[in-house]
């Protein structure tokens, strides 16, 4: 299970991506999640290794989540922010 907390986190990485002109790309988002966690940031993702690197399907269950609420739309290997998103 996620917390809450995780979910803020996985948020405010979106929200800085953005804010930095960053492409929301699904493997930077996992990827600089699991260097946050690795770095002492206490989130519970679970992360293994995959194709492209770093994975974790805690990270997808909470952007299916925001997908589901309208907050970004999934876009195949990159997740838009839509005009609802916002960091808590």
């Amino acid at each position: 299970m996620v917390t809450s907390k995780s979910s803020k986190i996985f948020k405010h990485v979106l929200g800085w991506m953005r804010k930095n002109d960053i492409k929301i790309s699904k493997v930077a988002v996992q990827k600089t999640l699991f260097f946050l966690k690795e770095s002492g940031v206490q989130m519970q993702f679970d992360f293994g290794m995959s194709t492209y690197g770093p994975f974790s399907k805690q990270v997808v269950d909470i952007a299916k989540g925001l997908e589901s609420t309208g907050e970004i739309i999934d876009c195949g290997t990159n997740y838009k922010l839509t005009g609802t998103f916002s960091v808590d």
